[in-house]
């Protein structure tokens, strides 16, 4: 003899689940779905508003970066001051980034050229109490006795921005460009009045 869908459900659920869901009121149960959907709502919300901040600091960022630049070199102006107070100028930009395929060369760089105290190193293992040495002497001493070493080295973004800046703007002196990732221009700063 062959069941329907609806005798395999009836059949397979345990008495007190289908008891304590006929228990739960329509009101009860209408709440829920009415909280559900507003929580669904605020989500979607959430969603649009996070996508909107982001164009609007892009369009900011054109604006003080290129646009409001662009538009005061044009009448050779380098700062002026708003009816409010507040004063905009232009100044001088520096950027840098360091791409994964440069960062061993980058990394060489900076090393030879005395910056390396600019790259940070991170070293993690599984030690026991005790243990503990010098960077390059504990790596050694790990792997001849056959522990697991990962090594990670990173330049923290705004310290190359600060060091390029430095370097570029300040001192004058070169940096390569293409290992860096360097970028110069002009930045609009506003200061509030």
């Amino acid at each position: 003899m062959q069941k329907s869908v609806d005798q395999l459900f009836e059949d397979s659920a345990p008495v007190k689940e289908q008891d304590s869901f006929l228990n739960v009121s329509e009101v009860g149960m209408s709440g829920v779905s009415k909280l559900a959907h507003v929580a669904q709502r605020q989500l979607k919300e959430i969603e649009e508003a996070e996508a909107a901040l982001k164009k609007l600091k892009a369009v900011y960022h054109k604006n003080i970066t290129e646009t409001l630049p662009d538009l005061m070199a044009e009448f050779d102006i380098s700062a002026f001051t708003l009816a409010d107070g507040s004063s905009i100028s232009i100044v001088p930009t520096v950027g840098a980034h360091i791409s994964k395929a440069n960062q061993e060369e980058a990394f060489s760089w900076l090393r030879e050229n005395g910056f390396q105290d600019l790259i940070k190193s991170d070293v993690s293992m599984s030690f026991r109490k005790g243990e503990d040495g010098r960077r390059a002497d504990f790596i050694e001493l790990a792997e001849s006795q056959g522990l697991a070493v990962s090594t990670k080295e990173s330049v923290h973004p705004m310290t190359l921005k600060s060091f390029v800046n430095e370097e570029v703007l300040i001192n004058g002196r070169n940096v390569p460009g293409d290992l860096f990732g360097v970028y110069t221009g002009q930045k609009a700063v506003i200061k509030q009045g």
